[in-house]
């Protein structure tokens, strides 16, 4: 009986999909909490924590400036590090973040809700 309980508990498991799960909605770096939330069509945005405390919320893609995220989970976390390291250098969140940071990051921007391109 337990063999099979855990024959069903791991195939439960094993049917999860990237999007499920709080261990990939949450990240620290350097003493902050990158905090993954959805946003529009299925996308994704984040908010940088302190101490339990929000220090940053990124409202809208900062390349696109609508409310549709990144379309990658690990996109949201690659500009969260990047404003954190920016932080630690310059002691400050920068105002913007540069078009170049997208494609550093191999970010497929998403222009249109209608359309999809690089």
């Amino acid at each position: 009986m337990i063999v099979l309980m855990l024959i069903g508990y791991s195939g439960v498991f094993a049917q999860r999909s990237e999007t499920q799960g709080p261990q990939n909605e949450r990240k620290e770096l350097d003493g902050f909490v990158i905090q993954i939330r959805p946003a529009a069509n299925g996308t994704f945005l984040f908010d940088i924590l302190k101490e339990g405390r929000p220090v940053y919320q990124q409202t809208n893609n900062p390349f696109t400036m609508q409310p549709e995220g990144f379309e990658k989970r690990q996109d949201a976390f690659n500009i969260a590090g990047w404003l954190i390291r920016e932080f630690k250098a310059q002691q400050h969140f920068p105002l913007i973040i540069p078009p170049h940071i997208a494609d550093q990051y191999k970010i497929r921007i998403i222009r249109d809700t209608n359309k999809k391109q690089n």
